[in-house]
């Protein structure tokens, strides 16, 4: 038996070795195939899963801490679509706005006095809770541009402020243990909860549209199922005064927890994950649509901080009803309930090395209605059914065949 000796050279090893290393290196590039996809309403999609010939995309993450803004006493903060950073100064009352590179300023400094909750709803007003002195508690109504819209009297101690996807906003009346609606278009309020067994302080809302609802004195996270107004319990595990919440586009929930001053995330299924330690009295958190994290150092640093991903998936804005988006595969999934018109999705994944972004084009349509019936002669009997939204009206016309009608 003979042993044979390959010799290899010493340069082709050095380039496998370059490639293997660019590819474990590299950022992800991703793609979905198709990037149009076209649905019909109430019926199941097939899974759309994205494609990635680059690196391989790591599980959520976040890198170094970065000061993103100075501010005194940031007591919240908020994103809007475009990925702008609104903020206040819970002692001065000024209200703040910062591009996504961090270039801004205060944009109203008159209104407030000591504010408390900010949130942008999806027509971009600014809305800002405030302790406007004695027993005055309002809720301010602001453009982008910080111009005030309308000052909106009679709350009890209100903190945190929520929008759900169709721009009604609802604030934590921290004094009566309820939540206070304020329908979209009007500044009217309405009793929306009562009678909640712990004052409520933040508040946000997933894509499906269910409410979360933070209770600090209570150290719990608690739910409120969208269409209803029940209050359930859903997170209470390692919580130490949570303050103001925020939501991504997949339905994770971002937590400013004062007492163990840390920045927590809760997926749907109520899994909880640490993401930012060593803070100091952390009371605002934030996410924008490419996955940045924003908080705020209150007593501390007097900062905005931020942290970009290094790890997982992000959508920039909600699906349709009923489709959801997985934040650890990328994939879209589900039943749509809604009609939508063509609309436009950025995705973007992210590892050590850098991200990567791809859009995908999502279309709900009605379902078809179906018609049946027929007849000889002059008279004919038809019948429809089915067809989306219900409740809608069937339109008949002729139609010619064969040279007569």
């Amino acid at each position: 038996m003979r042993t044979v000796k390959i010799r290899i050279p010493n340069f082709l090893l050095l380039v496998s070795l370059v490639i293997c290393c660019s590819c474990a290196w590299a950022q992800p590039n991703i793609s979905y195939t198709p990037s149009a996809n076209i649905y019909t309403s109430g019926t199941a999609i097939t899974t759309i899963t994205p494609g990635n010939s680059g690196g391989a995309v790591a599980g959520i993450a976040y890198g170094t801490q970065l000061n993103f803004a100075s501010v005194t006493d940031p007591y919240s903060v908020a994103t809007d679509a475009s990925g702008n950073v609104f903020t206040i100064n819970g002692t001065t009352g000024d209200l703040y706005k910062f591009n996504s590179a961090g270039t801004g300023g205060i944009i109203n400094s008159t209104a407030l006095v000591s504010p408390a909750g900010i949130a942008v709803d999806g027509l971009g007003n600014v809305w800002v809770s405030d302790f406007a002195g004695g027993s005055n508690y309002n809720v301010c109504k602001f453009s982008s541009t910080g111009t005030l819209l309308a000052t909106i009297t009679g709350f009890s101690s209100p903190y945190g402020i929520g929008v759900d996807g169709s721009n009604n906003v609802y604030i934590a009346n921290s004094g009566t243990s309820s939540i206070i609606k304020i329908a979209v278009g009007t500044t009217t309020k309405t009793n929306y909860i009562t009678g909640m067994s712990s004052a409520p302080y933040g508040i946000t809302f997933d894509p499906s549209g269910n409410m979360f609802i933070s209770e600090n004195n209570a150290n719990a996270i608690v739910k409120v199922a969208a269409g209803s107004t029940t209050v359930t319990a859903f997170f209470s595990t390692s919580l130490s005064g949570p303050r103001h919440l925020a939501a991504d586009n997949a339905g994770n929930i971002y937590i400013s927890d004062y007492g163990t001053s840390s920045i927590k995330r809760l997926t749907a299924a109520a899994a909880v994950t640490t993401l930012v330690t060593g803070l100091t009295t952390p009371r605002g958190v934030a996410v924008d649509p490419s996955g940045n994290l924003y908080y705020g150092n209150y007593t501390s640093t007097n900062r905005i901080q931020k942290r970009v991903p290094t790890g997982g998936w992000f959508i920039d804005s909600d699906l349709p009803a009923g489709l959801s988006f997985n934040s650890t595969t990328g994939a879209i999934s589900g039943t749509p309930t809604a009609i939508t018109p063509t609309t436009t999705y950025t995705v973007t994944a992210y590892n050590a090395s850098g991200s990567d972004n791809t859009t995908v084009d999502i279309t709900v349509r009605p379902v078809t209605p179906s018609a049946s019936g027929g007849g000889t002669g002059c008279s004919v009997t038809l019948t429809a059914s089915g067809g989306s939204p219900s409740g809608g009206t069937y339109n008949w016309y002729n139609v010619s065949s064969g040279g007569t009608r």
